[in-house]
């Protein structure tokens, strides 16, 4: 058994006295109309407007209720409300804001859902999308109309959310999704959830623009770039390059050249000075000392029969003299030439 609230029961209570009034006066009233006044006069029911006068009463459509008896229209819900299609409502409690708008249309109004806010139709506040999500109008309905933000993937109305793009991705709508890649050889510089292609830019090591048609290109030899960024490589150091590798990230990897004495990274590299040298692969020390060569007469001889070592043309002292520019050059043969000469001197020596 349904118990009435107090305010129904009057209500009930009024409408039994009412007809049962009629009845013994005999005033014959039309449907949904009861007589008032002393049995003179017929009035719409609550829940019914028109004239029961004229013989008209309807039953209070969707949206509208009526709250007393008598030859009135119904009233109209507060804007953005409805009787939740309900018909025949005879008090303003019955009036339910519309899905998309949040408040009380029972005692107040209703507003349209901001974006990023959503709701089913009910008297209540409008609801949060989750977490970095969004709509992409007012007055949603439901949750299924949250979308990820611009710089998020996932899905908002599922249970795995939306999560920031990593580092080196992107994503520039408002959507439930995946993330982009940056192009070939670029990031996003460490941050996350970027919502334009324009957060990309070339890693350290290569140059160019990760946003044109040419992308990103290694620095090369000699050149170097330490940090992300849609610019130039650097170049090394006067007198020096990167060993002959390519896609250097530190100006460490630049080393002073063959003939050139220091520190690339420091006080720079400097012509070796006359009496110096520095051979071998780039490096970065200090140029060394000549010494004194002392050449065996055999290798002279010798250097005769290895005419691939260099073209020596002049008198012996003058092809001395260029054999020992060669082995302090390191040239591997001229270095044979001499082994070679103080072995058969010390095998003569010895036979003597």
């Amino acid at each position: 058994m349904v118990k009435a609230t107090t305010g129904e029961g009057f209500i009930i209570l009024t409408l039994l006295l009412v007809s049962l009034a009629s009845l013994s006066s005999g005033l014959d009233c039309p449907s949904n109309s009861i007589s008032v006044s002393n049995n003179t006069l017929c009035e719409c029911n609550i829940g019914y407007g028109g004239n029961a006068e004229t013989g008209v009463c309807n039953e209070c459509l969707n949206g509208f209720f009526k709250r007393e008896v008598g030859n009135t229209e119904c009233s109209a819900c507060p804007a953005y409300s409805d009787t939740n299609n309900t018909i025949g409502s005879t008090s303003q409690n019955s009036c339910v804001c519309l899905a998309g708008f949040g408040g009380d249309a029972a005692t107040g109004e209703c507003v349209a859902c901001d974006y990023g806010f959503y709701k089913s139709a009910s008297n209540s506040l409008c609801s949060a999308c989750p977490g970095n999500s969004s709509t992409d109008t007012t007055n949603s309905t439901s949750v299924s109309s949250c979308r990820c933000n611009a710089g998020y993937s996932g899905s908002a109305a599922k249970g795995s959310g939306c999560l920031a793009c990593p580092n080196g991705y992107f994503k520039t709508s408002n959507s439930d999704g995946n993330c982009n890649a940056c192009p070939k050889n670029s990031d996003t510089n460490g941050d996350i959830g970027s919502f334009s292609s324009d957060a990309c830019s070339c890693i350290s090591g290569y140059e160019g623009n990760a946003t044109s048609v040419s992308g990103c290109s290694t620095c090369k030899n000699g050149f170097y770039k330490s940090s992300s960024g849609n610019s130039a490589c650097a170049a090394c150091p006067l007198y020096s390059d990167t060993k002959g590798t390519a896609g250097s990230t530190s100006r460490s990897a630049c080393l002073c050249l063959a003939g050139f004495g220091g520190n690339a990274t420091a006080e720079g590299c400097l012509a070796c000075a006359q009496g110096f040298y520095k051979g071998g692969k780039s490096k970065n020390v200090a140029c060394t000392a000549c010494t004194e060569i002392v050449i065996p007469p055999l290798s002279i001889q010798l250097l005769n029969l290895h005419a691939d070592v260099t073209p020596v043309m002049g008198e012996p002292p003058q092809k001395e003299k260029r054999l020992a520019q060669l082995v302090r050059m390191g040239s591997t043969k001229a270095r044979s030439v001499m082994a070679l000469a103080l072995l058969v001197q010390n095998l003569a020596i010895q036979e003597i």
